[in-house]
């Protein structure tokens, strides 16, 4: 399509985009973004490129972190039996980085740096990386709706999208997540679909075999997504779906196997790091940590879309037209469509299925990013269809409001997965710093109140219960105190309760040295969330007079009503000490309601 490069137009908005998001990306110069999740994404590169071995224990990154201080714990990686670890993350990220990290690689080399993937090169490497990946996601957005609309309402979709929805925050505060990246290849991939379908050939059942390959090895549970690619265009094969099967396993079946294998062959390189580093070709790299996971037949659907905990449509109300738009794309073209509803309704039925369903961190609902091409579709077709003018006004009073609201996150206002109703409507359109009223309507910050004993003057007691150790005397031979276990969601279904321990001691400061006083939650027996101290340090303190030592647990979100929390005491070395008793309080987090 010929299109005029001045005026109001695709391209004219494509650059806006482009140049916009690329001075917020750049404004603070080029940061190291190598950390967190990202680290671990980063991973496979210098193992491959540098060690040349998978075979690695936790001291590798240990001491990655210590020299770049670029995480806090090393979540990134799960223990094996053998004392190796695996990448718990997949290696699609690592693999569209490369060529990125083979410039860092030379540059390291010739410019004297370590040559470790995570020093200076690499990190600027990365970041352009993710900048050219961004750029590269404007241009296949563009064409994508260039396949359904006309080139204004492909601009206005472009522009709707850059300063209505999180995409704008997506692409320049959280650079590098591979939400981005997914993003960037869903566009490929209907790209592929579409030109598929439009002309059947070996070649192009490769490229769409590609691009779903691509996904599932960037982001696993997005691979549904190639639902999309099913039910595409059925009516060019007959009136209904079976129509289309039957075309396909009568006179397309060679290009379904080709596009498969070649789906596989591109996700094969994941087969062979869980073969050579686990030993299994398929396995849940997430289930060293059954706090998370997906709970199939315990969706959170309310939670996803309307919970102030990052609901999807409280933060980016936008995509309410997204969703009526599938109304009209069906109407319009039934067997694109329906393809798109389904595509929508089968990823989000996933999302919602993930545990932690608020996806931590950042603005608005990251783990619904994915689908947004299909949404951008969506979005076109509300736009083609529904002239009424007052709904302009609606979509930029939305679109001011997302703006805002990105503004009030980079302030501190918006607090993310600690955000409560009460806490949204007491900052909404405030520009001031959060009060200390306002601090207190927000969720627990489990992370900052774990280092140290907490206020228990905002809490309001719920439950306590004891029990006689009888007199047990504990040592690292005999390294385990009788504990009790609870199940929180019996005493009160709310978040973030507080469980305070007190064991009563007979002995000296000397004796308690090594004991580890501890909680920890259990999903299906399996444990999860460990938290531990010894008498002085963190959220533990002591009584000496009294001979007492307390312990504060602050309980995450159950993965399920039946978890166990289980409260206990580990002697890790150390001198023999007598435990009396345990005294155990449960509080509900209640500030200025005492």
């Amino acid at each position: 399509m010929k299109v005029n490069k001045i005026g109001y137009n695709s391209f004219t908005i494509g650059i806006f985009l482009v140049l916009v998001i690329g001075i917020l990306f750049f404004r603070n110069g080029i940061t190291n973004i190598l950390t967190w999740d990202i680290m671990g994404y980063q991973s496979y590169l210098p193992l491959i490129f540098e060690n040349h071995s998978f075979n690695v224990g936790l001291d590798y990154f240990r001491t990655i972190q210590e020299t770049y201080q670029n995480t806090g714990t090393l979540y990134q990686y799960v223990d094996l039996p053998n004392g190796n670890v695996f990448i718990k993350y997949t290696i699609g990220w690592a693999i569209l980085y490369l060529p990125f990290y083979l410039i860092a690689d030379l540059w390291a080399s010739w410019g004297g740096y370590a040559a470790d993937g995570f020093s200076y090169p690499y990190q600027v490497m990365a970041y352009l990386g993710s900048f050219f990946y961004f750029v590269l996601t404007v241009y296949l957005l563009r064409k994508v709706l260039l396949l359904f609309f006309n080139d204004k309402i492909t601009a206005t979709v472009l522009l709707i999208f850059g300063i209505g929805t999180n995409f704008i925050y997506m692409n320049y505060a959280a650079i590098g997540l591979t939400h981005n990246l997914v993003f960037m290849l869903v566009c490929f991939f209907i790209l592929r679909t579409h030109r598929f379908h439009e002309h059947l050939s070996a070649k192009n059942a490769a490229l769409l075999g590609l691009s779903v390959g691509l996904i599932a090895l960037t982001r696993t549970p997005s691979v549904v997504i190639a639902v999309f690619a099913v039910f595409y265009q059925y009516k060019k094969f007959g009136n209904t779906l079976q129509d289309k099967i039957l075309y396909f396993l009568k006179h397309g079946k060679w290009y379904v196997v080709i596009a498969g294998v070649t789906a596989l062959v591109t996700f094969s390189p994941q087969l062979i790091y869980w073969k050579l580093t686990a030993g299994e070709f398929l396995l849940n790299s997430y289930a060293n940590n059954p706090g998370e996971g997906m709970d199939w037949f315990t969706p959170y659907f309310v939670n996803v879309l309307f919970s102030f905990k990052g609901g999807w449509l409280i933060y980016t109300p936008m995509m309410i037209f997204s969703i009526i738009g599938f109304y009209f794309w069906i109407r319009n073209d039934r067997s694109t469509g329906i393809a798109g509803l389904i595509c929508f309704l089968v990823f989000f039925y996933v999302v919602s299925c993930w545990t932690t369903w608020w996806y931590p961190g950042h603005f608005g609902h990251r783990g619904m990013f994915d689908i947004y091409p299909v949404l951008a579709i969506s979005l076109g077709y509300f736009i083609l269809y529904f002239k009424q003018k007052w709904m302009y006004a609606i979509i930029g009073i939305f679109a001011v409001l997302n703006l805002f609201q990105m503004y009030q996150t980079e302030k501190g206002l918006i607090r993310g997965y600690l955000m409560t109703k009460e806490a949204y409507w007491s900052i909404f359109f405030q520009t001031s710093p959060l009060t200390e009223e306002q601090r207190n309507l927000l969720e627990i910050d489990e992370v900052a109140a774990g280092g140290s004993p907490v206020d228990i003057s905002k809490f309001r007691l719920l439950y306590e219960d004891s029990i006689s150790c009888n007199d047990f005397w504990l040592s690292p031979q005999n390294e385990y105190a009788p504990g009790m276990r609870l199940k929180l969601a019996e005493i009160k279904d709310k978040r973030h309760l507080l469980v305070r321990s007190q064991w009563k001691y007979e002995g000296t400061e000397k004796e308690l040295a090594g004991k580890v006083f501890n909680t920890h939650m259990i999903h299906k027996e399996v444990p999860y969330h460990w938290r531990g101290n010894e008498y002085n340090a963190g959220n533990a303190s002591y009584d000496s007079v009294r001979k007492v030592v307390t312990y504060d647990f602050i309980a995450p979100n159950l993965r399920s009503k039946d978890d166990i929390t289980y409260i206990g005491l580990w002697s890790q070395y150390g001198d023999s000490i007598l435990i009396k008793s345990l005294h155990v309080k449960v509080y509900e987090w209640a500030p200025g309601q005492r």
